[in-house]
């Protein structure tokens, strides 16, 4: 870590790494690791929370380490990573979140389908879904393999499959068919998304009224927007 954090400019920083890179023993009455890190969460988050005066003390919130108001801070910390495109606070090296979503959908349409099984066939496939079920991340972390492993170890993964109809610019795009285990073959491939659909304009209704019309003055008719300003 020490390494990659000074790769960059190491003539600028001499002597003295710490801007870069500072590493110290955590000191329990300082308080813990997750407070550690939460503190910098909460000096990257969205501001509007601490544009209103501190309730104690009635004087905005000021940050310790700099002096300056918690708002102005946080907006400075999101323009940077903006200006440098930094995804910041971002989990990485975890099982794909599209496959959890797509493993919860398989769950809920097998549970409303009388017809279809109650259980998959392969205990590992299983598992998985099940825990994305119930809504234990941890858990389908742990069945899928672990974390920082690449994505074609995963056990399960998205499938997708190419659009019939072209989009506006010409090309057929992929689009979600599903969950697959690739190490197990194509009988483990299930479509979690049977249904198409397709925004198309709202026909108009005909008019088949015959005869000989004429106006009618003061009848009640539908409003045109969703509030009715007639006073009567």
């Amino acid at each position: 870590m020490r390494e990659a954090a000074i790769k960059s400019d190491r003539h600028e920083l001499g002597d003295d790494i710490s801007p870069r890179f500072k590493c110290e023993k955590i000191d329990p009455e300082k308080g813990t690791p997750a407070s550690y890190i939460a503190t910098y969460i909460g000096k990257n988050l969205d501001a509007s929370a601490f544009h209103n005066n501190d309730p104690k003390t009635g004087k905005p919130y000021v940050d310790e380490e700099s002096g300056k108001t918690m708002a102005e801070t946080v907006e400075n910390a999101i323009a940077w990573a903006s200006l440098h495109r930094i995804r910041q606070f971002q989990f990485f090296g975890i099982p794909p979140r599209q496959v959890w979503r797509e493993l919860r959908r398989l769950a809920s349409q097998m549970e409303r389908n009388p017809a279809s099984p109650k259980h998959l066939d392969h205990d590992d496939i299983d598992a998985i879904m099940a825990a994305a079920d119930v809504g234990c991340f941890a858990t389908y972390i742990m069945k899928q393999g672990g974390v920082l492993i690449p994505r074609n170890q995963y056990l399960v993964r998205t499938a997708y499959e190419t659009a019939d109809e072209a989009n506006d610019y010409g090309e057929f795009p992929q689009r979600i068919y599903g969950i697959c285990a690739p190490s197990l073959g194509e009988r483990y491939t299930i479509c979690t998304h049977p249904d198409e659909w397709k925004l198309v304009k709202k026909e108009t209704t005909p008019d088949n009224r015959t005869g000989e019309g004429f106006d009618l003055q003061g009848d009640p008719v539908a409003p045109w927007t969703r509030g009715n300003n007639c006073p009567r």
